[in-house]
C-alpha cells in the first residue's frame, strides 16, 4: 500500500536586511532593575535576565512557598560578595519582612535577640585613654562620671528630644536599629543631626539628636548605575571606605512628586560622626547587608505549609466525624425508583424529599450543614505512615533549625524547657551568651559609640565639659577622649546561689573585679557602691546592726564586739552603755585600753 505524504508548506524567505534588523527579531524584554537594590524580583526574571537555568546566589531569596527548584546541584560560579547581594537583596528583604510580620516564632526570635543585645537601655561607660592623653586616672574618673551623667540626661529624658521623631528614648532607638540589623533588613541606618534652631524651639538642653532612617531610602540619586565611587547609595573613597550616603528624602513608596536625594557625609571635617549605615559583614567589599534569616526561608515556609495542611486535615476530620448515611444500596435504590404509589407518585422520590427536608434543618456544632451521602457511598480516610505523622518530632526538628538560624537556643526560642536538663540549659545559655556579647560589642561600637562621640563633641565645644589646662587638643584626639563601652542586660542567674558564690570567688582570687562582675550583671559598680554607702549610713542612723554589702572579717568583729570589749547584746537598747552596747553613755569617758599582761619571767638555768 502506497503511503501518500502531505507536502510541506514552503518556508518563507527572509532577506539579509530583515535578518539583521532587530525589529524583526522577537526577544524577551530585559527586566528593569528596580531601585535601590538593582535586583530582579522573581525566578522568571532571573532566568530571562541572567540566562536559562540560572539561580540567584541566595537561592531562597525569591522562594515564597510556590514552585522552586528543590534539589539543585548547579553552581553559579565565583562572584564577588557585593554582586551576590545586589542580585538577590531586594526579594530577600521582601520575603524576610513578610516572614517577620506573619511568623510568630521568627518575629519573637528576632525580638529576643535584639532585646538580649540592647535590653531596655544601653548604659554608657566612658573609658577615656588617659594614659595616651598624658592625664591622670583621677581626671579620667571625674571626666567619665560627668560624661555619663550628661549622656543619661540626653538619652533618657521623658520628652524624647534625643529622637528626631520624639517617639522613644535612646535605648528604644538602639533596639529598633539592632532589630533591623539582625532581622529582616540585615542593616540599619541613622543620621546624627545638629540644630540650634530645634534646641531653641523646644527649650532643649542639647543641640544633637538622632534620626533613624529606613535603609530603603539609601540609594543612588535618580537610580543611577553603580560606579567605582558610588555603590547602592554609598559614597566610597579609592579604598572602598564609605565617606557618605545618598538618602532619598522620602521612602520610595511614599513619593508624591519628583524624588529628591540628600547627600549625607559620614563625618564632619573635624571628625564629628554624622551618617551611620551598618550591617554585619561576612565578605570583603560588601556594600549592603543581607538578612540572615534568608538562609532558612525554605525551612520556615515548609513548616508554615505543614501547619496549614495539618489544620486543614484536622478541620476535615472534624467535619466528617458526623455524617448521614442510608442503609439502602444502589440496587435497592433502583428498585424503589421503579415503584409507584396508588396516586401515581414515585415512592422513592417522596421519601428522599422528606429525608432532605429533615436534614436541611440539622446543623453541626459549628453551624455548617451535615454531609449527606448518596446511597451506597461511604467515607474512608487513608492513614499515612511517613515521618511527618509524628507532628511533635517533625516540628521539633524544624524549630531547632530555626532557633539555630536566629542565634538562640531551642529552649529560648520556643519557650519549651521540657526537653532540657539543668546542665544542658547552662551549656546552651553559655554558648548563646558568647554570641550575644560578640554581637553587642560589634553593634555598640558601630552605632551608639558614634552617637556618644557626636554628643561629646557638642559638650566639649560648648564647654559643658571642660578639659584641664595643658590637655591635648580635642579634635586631634577625639577617639581617645570618646573611648567607651556600652553595658546591656546581664546574662541572668540560672542558679543564684552558685552564681553569686562563683562571682565572689573570682573577685577574691584575683581573676575578676567588682567592675567586671557588676557589668556582667548589667549594673554599674559605682551605683552599687553609692547605694551600699547610703544604706549603711541609714542603718547606723537608725541604730540597726546589719551586715550589708561587701564586708570583711574585721567588719564582722566590729559588729559583734562593743566598745567595752564585751559581746553585744542584741536586746540591749542603743546608747545604754551596758554590756552589749557598742556606744558609751553620753558624757562618759572612753573605755580605757586594757593593760598588756606582764611578760613571764624566764626560768632559772639548771646547775650541773
Amino acid at each position: 500500500m502506497a503511503v501518500t505524504r502531505k507536502p510541506r508548506a514552503p518556508r518563507a524567505k527572509t532577506s539579509p536586511s530583515q535578518t539583521a534588523n532587530p525589529e524583526h527579531i522577537t526577544v524577551k524584554p530585559r527586566a528593569d532593575i528596580p531601585s535601590p537594590y538593582g535586583a530582579p524580583t522573581n525566578g522568571d526574571t532571573f532566568q530571562g535576565y541572567y540566562g536559562r537555568g540560572y539561580q540567584p546566589p541566595y537561592r531562597d531569596a525569591g522562594f515564597s512557598g510556590g514552585s522552586a527548584p528543590k534539589f539543585s546541584i548547579m553552581v553559579n560560579g565565583l562572584s564577588s560578595g557585593n554582586k551576590d547581594i545586589i542580585k538577590s537583596r531586594r526579594q530577600a528583604v521582601i520575603n524576610a519582612r513578610d516572614i517577620d510580620r506573619n511568623n510568630a516564632m521568627i518575629h519573637s526570635g528576632i525580638t529576643k535577640r535584639a532585646r538580649a543585645i540592647v535590653g531596655s537601655n544601653l548604659m554608657l561607660q566612658s573609658t577615656p585613654a588617659y594614659e595616651a592623653l598624658g592625664l591622670s586616672a583621677e581626671w579620667a574618673d571625674e571626666f567619665s562620671q560627668q560624661f555619663e551623667r550628661e549622656f543619661a540626661l540626653w538619652g533618657q529624658g521623658t520628652r524624647f528630644l534625643c529622637d528626631a521623631e520624639r517617639h522613644q528614648p535612646f535605648g528604644a532607638m538602639m533596639f529598633q536599629m539592632a532589630r533591623n540589623a539582625y532581622g529582616a533588613d540585615g542593616e540599619c541606618g541613622a543620621i546624627i543631626r545638629f540644630s540650634p534652631e530645634r534646641m531653641a524651639t523646644y527649650g532643649a538642653r542639647y543641640r544633637s539628636f538622632v534620626e533613624v532612617i529606613d535603609t530603603d531610602r539609601i540609594s543612588n540619586p535618580n537610580n543611577a548605575p553603580d560606579t567605582d565611587l558610588l555603590c547602592q547609595g554609598r559614597i566610597l573613597d579609592q579604598w572602598g571606605g564609605m565617606t557618605g550616603i545618598h538618602v532619598e528624602v522620602r521612602h520610595p513608596s511614599d513619593r508624591t512628586g519628583v524624588p529628591r536625594w540628600e547627600p549625607v557625609p559620614r563625618e564632619s571635617a573635624k571628625g564629628r560622626p554624622i551618617a551611620i549605615h551598618w550591617f554585619p559583614k561576612n565578605r570583603a567589599q560588601v556594600q549592603r547587608g543581607m538578612p540572615s534569616i534568608i538562609a532558612g526561608i525554605r525551612n520556615i515556609r515548609g513548616l508554615e505549609r505543614f501547619d496549614e495542611n495539618t489544620l486543614k486535615q484536622a478541620a476535615m476530620a472534624a467535619w466528617l466525624s458526623m455524617y448521614i448515611k442510608t442503609d439502602a444500596n444502589s440496587a435497592e435504590a433502583l428498585a424503589k425508583l421503579q415503584q409507584q404509589t396508588p396516586s401515581g407518585a414515585n415512592s422513592w422520590e417522596a421519601l428522599q424529599e422528606m429525608r432532605f427536608g429533615l436534614y436541611d434543618n440539622m446543623l453541626a456544632q459549628d453551624g455548617s450543614p451535615l454531609p449527606v451521602l448518596a446511597q451506597g457511598d461511604d467515607i474512608g480516610i487513608a492513614q499515612s505512615t511517613h515521618a511527618a505523622n509524628d507532628q511533635t518530632s517533625f516540628r521539633y526538628a524544624y524549630e531547632r533549625i530555626t532557633a539555630s538560624l536566629l542565634g538562640l537556643s531551642y529552649a529560648n526560642s520556643s519557650n519549651d524547657y521540657s526537653k532540657t536538663s539543668f546542665a544542658s540549659i547552662r551549656a546552651e545559655f553559655i554558648d548563646m551568651w558568647r554570641l550575644i556579647v560578640a554581637d553587642r560589642d560589634d553593634f555598640t561600637q558601630a552605632v551608639p559609640a558614634q552617637i556618644a562621640m557626636a554628643l561629646l563633641e557638642e559638650l566639649i565645644a560648648y564647654e559643658v565639659i571642660t578639659l584641664p589646662p595643658g590637655a591635648p587638643e580635642f579634635y586631634a584626639n577625639i577617639e581617645a577622649y570618646a573611648a567607651c563601652i556600652f553595658r546591656g542586660p546581664g546574662m541572668g542567674w540560672v542558679d543564684p546561689v552558685k552564681d553569686a558564690q562563683a562571682a565572689g570567688m573570682r573577685i577574691s582570687s584575683g581573676f575578676s573585679s567588682p567592675q567586671k562582675e557588676a557589668a556582667a550583671a548589667g549594673e554599674d559598680w559605682r551605683d552599687i557602691a553609692d547605694q551600699t554607702a547610703l544604706a549603711q549610713a541609714y542603718y547606723r542612723k537608725k541604730g540597726v546592726k546589719i551586715a550589708y554589702g561587701a564586708i570583711t572579717q574585721q567588719d564582722r568583729n566590729d559588729a559583734t564586739i562593743g566598745a567595752d570589749g564585751q559581746p553585744i547584746d542584741p536586746n540591749a537598747p542603743p546608747g545604754s552603755g551596758g554590756t552589749g552596747s557598742s556606744d558609751p553613755p553620753p558624757g562618759a569617758a572612753p573605755a580605757p585600753t586594757p593593760a598588756a599582761p606582764p611578760k613571764p619571767k624566764p626560768a632559772p638555768a639548771k646547775k650541773d
